[in-house]
């Protein structure tokens, strides 16, 4: 049982690595000129899609920007989000804390994904 473990962790570092060798490779460009792929633990394919950031903001005036709490940053977030309007008085912050960091767990999801911005907290 410990082996089979030992060798699922070796695999999947070895994903890791080459994920990180391949996006390295090449030396720049747009990510419409790479092919990624990947291989889960077991050696099966499993297709990788890749897209763009969205761009960022010229500027915060005028926007409204969700600060969104993380499980692990309990004092950063709430203190960024009181400090955000005091630097940028032209735009709105509204601090967020779902129930659950791992998906839709509130109706204020739809409005998080009509903002114009998002800044979320993740730590481990």
């Amino acid at each position: 049982m410990k082996g089979k473990r030992l060798i699922a962790l070796a695999a999947s570092l070895a994903l890791v690595l080459m994920l990180l060798l391949a996006s390295c490779n090449g030396g720049g460009g747009s990510a419409e000129d790479k092919d990624y792929r990947a291989l889960s633990p077991s050696g099966n394919f499993i297709p990788v899609e890749t897209s763009a950031l969205s761009p960022r903001l010229d500027s915060f005036d005028g926007k409204t920007i969700y600060v969104i709490q993380g499980e692990a940053d309990p004092v950063i977030m709430p203190a960024l989000a009181a400090a955000l309007p005091v630097a940028f008085p032209n735009a709105t912050f509204v601090y967020y804390n779902p129930s659950s960091s791992f998906g839709s767990t509130s109706a204020d999801d739809t409005t998080i994904a009509e903002a114009d911005g998002a800044i979320r907290g993740i730590g481990w």
